[in-house]
């Protein structure tokens, strides 16, 4: 399994296309994909592939590639109309009406859009929109950049995102009873199916709240011989979650962009402290238990031809009597790191690495030692555009720890209004 997941990330990290849109480069060597608002005036705007506006000073440009043709303006008074693209240290200018032209940046002064424009850009690729992802957007040309759902705020203001979601996990060990029997079993399954709803709504600007309400069903069956099985299901609700995202800064030049996080959890799920002998039963404790609050920042930067992403978060348990214990987990610490691909305007491909710690709980006024967790989990995702209503989005999530448990498939598909 570890070799498969390695691979996998390989093939994520070495994935070649990629989608054609407006590209800048800075000096620093930072180098951005979206498209190019404005260039006048000393200041560029340009809007990265996943919604950020960035405001960069053009004597920190160190080369542009554009896929649309511009009215070119030049110290010297002179105007050019063509497609400017990076080469080298130049400025390559396409002209119908002049060839090919070399510029320095420095020789520019401003960019427009060309008033009327009959002629397909000379490096356009044939397929290829010129638009791209944009805060709120839900076009066929944008990439669906799922992966940075609760990294950023993806949505404008008014706009209602619906999911759905179907996870699937499987456990179990098995081994030989000679003392028993020739064919004599013990075996242990627990097999859990989570469908998950969730709404998430931009509000204001650069804010979205959000809600997920899921539904177990678990299955669990103990062996120890024919003469001795027992096995029970049930269907239940887990811990519905809520929060809100708020977009403390848009991505510029020097710095990413920077996201709040609040979130809280309910205890609609079940929680149980089961008995040795009952332990069995332990898959169906389905929720914390507790109510929870959590607070975090998240970021995310672009650095073509990659979108990285991550944030830090901590969640504090409250306290709550549990089958006839006095009950407070330990506060959670946890932290994760991804990285993304836009292929092209209908797929995007991403990985991510996570990391939490629990702290020890505390029954009846005593702490328990050895009753801190550490998982650490690695995930790998894609998004694909099925049409202009709907994104379907399978993931696997790979345990690298015994704390991280075993293995989760999911998928799931997104809708937005």
């Amino acid at each position: 399994m570890k070799k498969i997941s390695q691979a996998l990330l390989f093939l994520l990290i070495n994935i070649s296309a990629y989608a054609c849109a407006d590209q800048l480069k800075t000096h620093k060597g930072d180098m951005f994909t979206g498209l190019l608002i404005s260039f006048v005036d000393g200041i560029c705007i340009f809007q990265s592939d996943y919604g950020a506006t960035l405001k960069i000073p053009t004597s920190d440009i160190y080369g542009l590639d554009l896929q649309t043709s511009k009215e070119i303006h030049l110290t010297n008074g002179d105007r050019i109309t063509g497609v400017i693209q990076h080469q080298g240290s130049q400025q390559l200018v396409s002209s119908s009406a002049l060839g090919k032209i070399q510029l320095k940046m420095a020789d520019i002064l401003r960019i427009t859009p060309v008033v009327a424009e009959n002629k397909e850009p000379a490096n356009k690729a044939v397929g290829k929109s010129e638009h791209v992802q944009s805060i709120g957007g839900n076009s066929q040309d944008t990439p669906p950049l799922d992966f940075l759902t609760g990294s950023t705020v993806m949505l404008a203001s008014g706009k209602f995102e619906l999911e759905l979601g179907l996870s699937y996990k499987h456990s179990r060990t098995a081994y030989p009873l000679t003392s028993s029997g020739y064919f004599q079993q013990s075996a242990y399954t627990a097999r859990s199916l989570t469908f998950d709803l969730a709404g998430r709504l931009g509000v204001g600007d650069g804010a979205e709240i959000w809600a997920n309400i899921p539904l177990d069903y678990t299955y669990v069956q103990q062996v120890s011989t024919n003469q001795y099985v027992r096995d029970k299901q049930a269907v239940q609700v887990g811990d519905v979650s809520f929060g809100v995202d708020y977009l403390l800064t848009k991505e510029n030049e020097n710095t990413p962009a920077l996201t709040f996080n609040l979130a809280a959890s309910a205890p609609s799920g079940k929680n149980h402290y089961y008995p040795i002998q009952d332990m069995w039963m332990d898959p169906f404790s389905n929720g914390a238990g507790h109510w929870s609050i959590s607070t975090g920042l998240s970021f995310v930067r672009t650095t073509d031809p990659a979108i990285l992403f991550g944030g830090v978060s901590y969640r504090h348990f409250f306290p709550r009597r549990i089958d006839g214990y006095m009950i407070r987990p330990g506060d959670e610490f946890s932290g994760y790191f991804g990285v993304g691909f836009a292929i092209n305007e209908r797929l995007s491909v991403g990985t991510r690495l996570s990391h939490a710690y629990q702290a020890n709980m505390v029954a009846d006024g005593e702490k328990i030692y050895g009753s801190d967790k550490s998982p650490m989990d690695l995930s790998i995702f894609s998004s694909y555009r099925a049409n202009k209503n709907w994104t379907i989005t399978p993931q696997v999530t790979f345990g690298l720890n015994d704390d991280a448990g075993k293995p989760i498939v999911s998928i799931r598909g997104k809708r937005t209004f």
